[in-house]
């Protein structure tokens, strides 16, 4: 891989709780096309210096081994709901492999739960040797960092009361990639931020409107102002069979689905 150049794979595209849904016998959750198969949402991203992952849901474990994951430089956080931080657990391993803590990248708010969830990892007095070990390193919204050399630059977004960060890659403000994942609210700042991206990622949990994340409908409406050549809605839940919406997307926009691969070169 040159220089300036990555790579992005989808690990999840789905929701909170994952498709197929337990119990669930809907044409979605019961098909064979593996299209239709979404573990809960997360990002692979590699570069000729590294990889980092955004998001690490409860799915991870099976990621990573699907994906051929054997290492990992940073995780980056998008906000610290359960389905997006859930497989923090499994840095362990390359905290095993490296002797190195994890370098973690998400907010005040984010790590304020993440001390929570995860509080075995942060007491003095657990002598557990196997414990995760994580560096914490707090980012804020239009302020570019750098992971594995690819620069990032964090845009804030709305998510029903909370705010979430989605990140636009490959160049700071000017990268040809975004990825905004559990999106309710799209303020001004942030379709100033993403203007002028080339591929747009946006959630787009339910067909019918949500009080949380954008519906079918809004998406398809953010993305038209974000106006990239190419975009891809994630975060699907079971109302989506990839099949039969396919056909009712607009022109330069399409479905994610779990395995996707996408090349940007430098």
């Amino acid at each position: 891989m040159n220089k300036g150049s990555f790579r992005v794979t989808f690990l999840g595209t789905g929701p909170s709780l994952g498709v197929p849904v337990i119990g669930c016998e809907c044409k979605v959750c019961s098909s064979e096309n593996p299209r239709n198969r979404r573990m809960r949402s997360s990002l692979r991203v590699d570069t000729a210096e590294g990889t980092f992952i955004v998001d690490a849901g409860p799915d991870l474990h099976h990621q990573a081994i699907r994906s051929g994951l054997k290492s990992l430089d940073a995780v980056v956080l998008t906000h610290a709901h359960v389905d997006h931080v859930l497989g923090l657990d499994e840095v362990r391993i390359f905290n095993f492999r490296t002797g190195r803590d994890m370098p973690v990248y998400g907010t005040e708010e984010t790590f304020s739960q993440i001390k929570k969830f995860f509080f075995y990892a942060f007491d003095e007095r657990n002598p557990y040797p196997w414990k995760p070990q994580y560096d914490l390193r707090v980012i804020e919204p239009g302020v570019p960092f750098r992971v594995a050399g690819l620069e990032i630059t964090p845009v804030l977004l709305g998510h029903g009361g909370t705010s979430v960060l989605g990140f636009r890659m490959g160049g700071g403000a000017g990268g040809p990639f975004a990825y905004c994942t559990d999106v309710h609210e799209v303020p001004e700042s942030a379709y100033e931020a993403l203007e002028g991206v080339d591929t747009f990622v946006l959630n787009a949990l339910r067909l019918k409107k949500h009080a949380t994340h954008l519906s079918f409908d809004e998406a398809l409406a953010a993305v038209e102002r974000v106006g990239a050549r190419r975009s891809f809605l994630t975060h699907l839940s079971h109302d989506f069979d990839y099949d039969v919406i396919k056909g009712k997307l607009p022109p330069g926009v399409e479905l994610a689905h779990d395995g996707l691969v996408l090349d940007f070169s430098g």
